[in-house]
């Protein structure tokens, strides 16, 4: 696995919150790319409504732990100054715990302050059970998704019929990866569910042509 291929890291909506970040990994060396998600549907599509796209800030996957790493430094020295409205004040015990079992899910800073509160509120949690509630999440997340028989049936159909989308489908089954928070890559389903992508792919990659040579075939000739 190439450690020196650049990986999403975090998706922001909130532009400053994304240049803080940046900036603070760029003064420490770490080289950062941004990249604004693509629309799945254009503006025209929905009625001119714009919508907030969140921004991907990549790095390399080598560079997740000091990463990860520099922005709990950063958060535990922020929590010195944290408004005493926060809105994480509000939480109760359950909510606070649950960002604790999910940090992927929130800053680094809400992450902090989540231990904090609990900490305050006489619920110890110590670096010991956070290390091992991160290592929990981690093999969470490294379990393959498992798609529904009927999804793949979807595909082949799409493949038989001969359409480009079924390559596509096909592909993404097969070799789509998701990345970790520590920045591993892994495929994102299921052996078996990989074999039909990769089957699937190949059929729709040998149809659609054929399917195009024929259809051109039957226009020349008036059929």
């Amino acid at each position: 696995m190439d450690k020196d291929q650049f990986a999403t890291f975090r998706k922001i909506a909130d532009v400053g919150l994304v240049e803080t970040i940046r900036e603070i990994l760029e003064q420490e060396g770490v080289e950062v790319i941004l990249e604004k998600e693509r629309p799945l549907l254009d503006a025209t599509y929905l009625g001119g409504l714009e919508i907030q796209h969140k921004v991907e800030i990549k790095i390399k996957q080598s560079n997740f732990e000091r990463a990860n790493e520099l922005l709990e430094k950063i958060a535990s020295e922020q929590l010195e100054e944290v408004d005493p409205n926060h809105y994480l004040f509000k939480f109760n015990d359950n909510e606070l715990y649950d960002i604790l079992l999910k940090p992927d899910e929130w800053s680094p800073f809400d992450f902090k302050l989540a231990q904090k509160i609990l900490n305050d509120r006489g619920i110890k949690i110590d670096n010991q059970t956070i290390q091992g509630m991160k290592e929990d999440r981690l093999y969470e997340l490294a379990k393959p998704t498992s798609v529904s028989y009927f999804w793949i049936a979807v595909t082949y159909l799409i493949a038989f019929a001969g359409g480009f989308l079924g390559i596509f489908a096909g592909w993404y089954l097969w070799q789509f990866k998701k990345t970790l928070p520590n920045g591993d890559r892994i495929f994102a389903y299921s052996d078996e569910n990989r074999k039909h992508g990769q089957i699937v792919f190949f059929m729709a990659l040998i149809l659609f042509p054929l399917y195009l040579i024929l259809s051109l075939r039957f226009e020349m000739i008036g059929v």
